[in-house]
């Protein structure tokens, strides 16, 4: 009896929820790699639908591109695809799908492309990818797809199997993945593995920023403090980030008369108790001797810097370039990766001067100094403190060099910056997730609604640091078009978009030329010296 209603159950709660519609469970679609640098192959290892799954190995830093073919199938009626995914590392990697149109060839351009695309992160062990099929690029004439293109421009390197590749409608809740028993023992071994490796990381780098700490004479019992320069990014959730901190026996700064210049202090608990009401102040500083002057304390703002959390992978690398041999063109070496999501600092919050800070968090405190136009040059000191409501206080010596000129109050160069704060839909968690960012469109509360009604304080603030605020997409025909403009077949027609503008010929200068100069890297393929040397 009760196993007749369990199913009854089952069948009311089929009705309620259907199940998703499986696209790809590689039992037998074709699938191919495009290049030697990808590897691609059936394993019957993590697999959630079927027998089989799709392994996809790759190397380092090589461009990886491989192809599912998949009959014609319309994806309109669908809201959601959904990927179960296995990394076994060594490392998260980025993977982007792209859903192409019958006859689509392949293209890793984040800048020209039509059909429908997505990109992740895949942590090591298991997790499930879910990409949104609600808003296709304008120009895309149906949701038609035939082929399904793998791909990484970047990778960092790994092994990632692939498997039960579905499609949801609206209202369709997903089904999460089920392994085989030996399968669900790897992937928490996997998974161990990395989150102790994670911790030992996370325990160095504190380790010796305590131990820097130390060094400098600064108190280490309850809370660590450090400054990192207004140039450098460090996250709130990555201990490593904790390198780029100094464990400074002062705070300094130099700037010009009429100038802003800004430092970081950065706060976390020495163990594990919260920090309470944690806030940073300066006291007036003053010229040495009798007749000395001040630069007040009113000068100096200190104010709680916000966290925002990225899902997705950059479309482009942040590192550096490190010359070689500055007298070849190609006497150099390119170091980069694309940023992490996670939590990255983005905004400063003028509304708040204190806060609350987890053991585990490094939270940032935006220092700014504002010297006025007629402040008289010269070295001015006071203290730096940082407080909380259950630590002692630190204090620093906090030293500004005010230099013997003023800065002007615009910049000669004209400078574009674009601002267009729009809700993500390429990348969320869940289910919940994508109804909460769906629903933020129409609030008026919502920060990407809300910020048009401090739109003359945000450029206010911006031309403190000499930023127009512009965006570079406002020519019409430039956004209706900018697609075309950088395909190789259409450089005559950028050559007129250019010469409409006053932009003459002797002012655009050859690529060949910049890499003689060492203005740019070489040419890596025959596609960029076509686009370059036009």
């Amino acid at each position: 009896m009760r196993g007749m209603v369990l199913a009854v159950w089952a069948v009311i709660a089929a009705g309620v929820c259907p199940a998703a519609t499986v696209l790809v469970d590689f039992e037998g679609e074709a699938f191919a790699a495009s290049n030697t640098a990808t590897k691609v192959s059936r394993t019957d290892s993590f697999v959630t639908s079927g027998s089989k799954a799709l392994r996809y190995e790759c190397g380092p830093w090589r461009e990886t591109l491989f192809a599912v073919d998949i009959p014609e199938t319309d994806l309109a009626p669908y809201d959601r695809i959904c990927l179960d995914l296995v990394n076994e590392g060594p490392r998260e990697d980025e993977l982007n799908l792209h859903l192409a149109h019958p006859g689509e060839k392949p293209n890793v351009s984040f800048y020209s492309f039509s059909g429908m695309r997505g990109r992740t992160f895949a942590p090591i062990g298991k997790s499930v990818w879910t990409m949104s099929l609600v808003k296709w690029p304008k120009k895309t004439k149906d949701r038609i797809v035939s082929r399904l293109y793998f791909f990484c421009p970047r990778p960092f390197g790994s092994k990632i199997t692939i498997d039960r590749i579905r499609l949801l409608k609206p209202g369709e809740a997903d089904v999460p993945p089920t392994y085989k028993a030996e399968d669900v023992a790897r992937i928490a071994a996997l998974e161990k593995t990395e989150a102790d490796r994670a911790k030992a990381e996370r325990d160095a780098a504190f380790a010796a920023f305590r131990d820097r700490s130390a060094a400098a004479g600064l108190a280490t019992d309850r809370m660590l403090v450090g400054v990192a320069s207004s140039m450098s990014q460090v996250r709130p959730l990555v201990a490593t980030d904790l390198s780029r901190v100094d464990a400074p026996k002062e705070v300094s700064l130099r700037l010009a008369k009429d100038e802003y210049e800004s430092v970081q202090v950065i706060v976390t608990p020495a163990g594990e108790e919260t920090l309470k009401d944690v806030r940073v102040t300066v006291s007036d500083l003053k010229t040495d001797g009798w007749f000395g002057s001040t630069l007040g304390a009113d000068a100096v703002t200190s104010e709680v810097v916000g966290y925002v959390k990225t899902r997705g992978v950059a479309s482009y690398s942040v590192g550096y370039t490190k010359v070689t041999d500055a007298a070849k063109p190609d006497g150099y070496e390119r170091h980069g990766t694309n940023p992490r999501p996670g939590w990255w600092a983005d905004s400063i919050l003028p509304f708040l001067k204190k806060t609350d800070v987890k053991s585990g968090v490094a939270q940032g405190f935006w220092v700014r100094v504002k010297c006025p136009k007629d402040q008289k040059a010269g070295t001015y000191r006071g203290t730096l403190t940082v407080s909380a409501a259950n630590a002692a206080a630190v204090m620093l010596p906090f030293v500004v060099r005010v230099n013997d000129f003023a800065v002007p109050r615009s910049s000669s160069l004209p400078l574009a910056i674009t601002f267009n704060p729009t809700c993500s839909w390429w990348w969320y968690e869940d289910d919940a997730d994508f109804a909460e960012r769906e629903k933020a469109k129409d609030d008026p509360r919502s920060p990407v609604n809300a910020w048009k009604r401090r739109e003359v304080e945000w450029g206010d603030f911006l031309a403190d640091y000499y930023i127009t605020f512009d965006s570079l997409y406002t020519l019409e025909e430039l956004d209706r078009n900018m697609h075309n403009y950088i395909q190789p077949m259409n450089m005559a027609k950028l050559g007129k978009f250019l010469k409409r503008f006053n932009v003459k010929k002797e002012m655009r200068v050859p690529y060949r030329f910049a890499v003689q100069q060492g203005w740019a890297p070489n040419p890596t393929n025959a596609y960029q010296k076509a686009v370059w040397e036009e």
